[in-house]
């Protein structure tokens, strides 16, 4: 069955796929409509001309090595924040494809003779995917405010106590994120490091959205994928509690190829974003671990914000890539496990086909470079953590 054929069921709620992520894509076009896409290019624009464009135009603006191992760090997460959703709409008609094939595996598997095992995994999946997505939401929005919230409170504390004890000593604001700003004096003077704050938190707000977007989109097309493998394997478990007929046979090659269709789909929407995710990684954990080893302070508390979310992120999907191409191998077992020398030769061609096609190695790669699972989670930070210490060698 080719891909072009899929069908968007209307599902009841819980059996829907991604309602909450498929509703904020909508809002910025890139589904249903593209109307509102314009929305995604004046929110990228925005976030360009505020922290990207100033931090590769007029710097980091100084000369601390801790300073501009955080500013290159919050570069780094900023720059992976925007890039990758551009991509998404690149190929929004995967995406399409994707949503619409598991709309109707989902139909398949429930509508009319339901299968309660199939049903309950399905709803199960979505109400801890639902979690999931609020505790992303959740985190993105209230890390932001937290990652602005520690300079608004202790800059003016200091402005403040220096005009009250009459200090004559340079005032230097902490910023929420190191960068110059269009020349104004945002370290030193009262009124342009609150225009500079100002600009900087809705900035990152959008770059909370877009990770919203980035990480509840990736970690759903993935989990789902492996879903549709291990209702396979539930629909092979109910097939040899029965007398095996073509027919059964027929349908179940062809749900099998459906849902690997969907896999090879989600490998391709994948595929580059999590390629820049994982190698901007690398060096933002490596700037980050370099702060760390130089100073303990203030502005810590905001790179932990950003750092825990890439490593959650990171780790995330990893497991699930792993736990993908486990799920595919494991529908072979599961065909191989059923009585198929009894059968004749016509049904054991049957049996062959999906067998021969579960030995196909089912993964996500980054840009077919290296396959997205445990290991390489393992490897990003034996990889992050070298490359630190080969920068404080140098350093020192």
């Amino acid at each position: 069955m080719p891909a072009s054929v899929f069908i968007h069921h209307h599902l009841p709620v819980e059996l829907q796929v991604m309602p909450v992520a498929l509703r904020i894509l909508e809002r910025i076009g890139f589904w249903g409509s593209w109307k509102p896409f314009y929305r995604h290019v004046v929110l990228l624009c925005y976030n360009f001309a505020v922290i990207l464009a100033p931090k590769v135009i007029f710097g980091i603006g100084t000369d601390s090595y801790p300073l501009i191992a955080k500013g290159i760090s919050e570069f780094l997460f900023v720059i992976i924040g925007v890039t990758v959703t551009p991509i998404f709409a690149f190929q929004r008609s995967s995406f399409e494809k994707v949503v619409c094939g598991l709309s109707d595996i989902f139909y398949k598997v429930t509508a009319g003779n339901r299968c309660d095992e199939s049903y309950a995994m399905i709803t199960g999946l979505n109400k801890k995917l639902d979690l999931f997505t609020k505790f992303v939401i959740f985190y993105c929005i209230y890390g932001t405010i937290a990652f602005c919230m520690k300079s608004v409170v202790i800059s003016p504390w200091r402005y403040w106590t220096a005009i009250a004890n009459n200090s004559t000593e340079p005032m230097v604001f902490e910023l929420p994120t190191e960068q110059e700003f269009y020349g104004l004096h945002n370290r030193s003077n009262f009124v342009h490091y609150h225009i500079f704050v100002t600009f900087s938190f809705f900035a990152y707000l959008i770059v909370s959205l877009f990770s919203v977007v980035r990480i509840t989109t990736t970690v759903r097309m993935i989990k789902y994928s492996s879903l549709t493998y291990q209702l396979v394997i539930v629909k092979v478990q109910k097939l040899a509690q029965k007398k095996i007929t073509i027919a059964d046979l027929k349908e179940l090659v062809d749900f099998h190829r459906q849902a690997y269709i969907i896999s090879l789909l989600v490998e391709k929407i994948c595929n580059i974003p999590i390629a820049l995710e994982f190698l901007t990684c690398v060096l933002f954990w490596c700037s980050s671990m370099f702060y760390v080893t130089q100073t303990i302070d203030f502005n810590l508390f905001n790179l932990m914000i950003i750092f825990l979310l890439s490593v959650t992120e990171i780790f995330t999907y990893s497991y699930l890539g792993s736990e993908l191409s486990e799920q595919a191998a494991a529908v072979g077992k599961a065909f191989y496990d059923l009585p198929w020398y009894d059968h004749p030769a016509e049904l054991q061609r049957y049996y062959r086909l999906i067998i021969q096609r579960t030995q196909r190695t089912t993964v996500i790669t980054g840009i077919k470079f290296f396959v997205v699972e445990l290991a390489s989670f393992s490897s990003v930070v034996n990889l992050s953590y070298s490359y630190c210490l080969v920068l404080k060698n140098m350093l020192e």
